[in-house]
């Protein structure tokens, strides 16, 4: 299977399994963003890249470089939507940087690592604080908020 063809494929299985129309729903740690950053943690197994994920649940996808100390060259995007939302927005930033990582994996090694960063929790609806995925991956999530916020729509902690 090409890279082209993994990206088209995974487009329509976010879609399928994200549906709500007029347009498709990801809710910020909900079940559904739950199989999505699934989906891409086994794509990256099966591209034979390096995955793991934080505390928060960003997932990180590598393609390991010839300097493992080096900087980390980074991409990445969301996977979570607004109710209704589009199915490419956020996934499309997800799904490029993959394609990439399986292209470069085909080739010369990078000089450094090459890293895909799935975020968690970017769409602001569904918690009353903003970027909670990006913001503890920058270390400035307080560590208490997981214990302190409460969605919206459900009033369930995130903890």
């Amino acid at each position: 299977m090409s890279a082209i063809e993994r990206a088209c494929r995974l487009f329509t299985e976010l879609a399928e399994i994200s549906a709500d129309p007029p347009g498709v729903t990801r809710a910020s740690f909900g079940p559904v963003e739950n199989t999505a950053h699934e989906m891409i943690r086994r794509e990256s197994e099966t591209i034979g890249l390096e995955h793991r994920t934080d505390a928060i649940g960003n997932l990180y996808v590598t393609l390991p470089g010839l300097d493992r100390n080096a900087p980390v060259l980074m991409t990445g995007s969301h996977l979570d939507s607004v109710p209704h939302g589009g199915n490419y927005d956020g996934a499309a930033g997800v799904l490029a940087g993959l394609y990439m990582l399986e292209e470069l994996s085909a080739g010369p090694t990078p000089p450094c690592d090459v890293t895909l960063m799935v975020i968690r929790a970017e769409e602001m609806i569904w918690f009353p604080e903003h970027y909670l995925g990006s913001r503890a991956a920058f270390g400035l999530l307080p560590n208490d908020t997981p214990d302190r916020v409460r969605r919206s729509d459900t009033g369930q902690t995130l903890g």
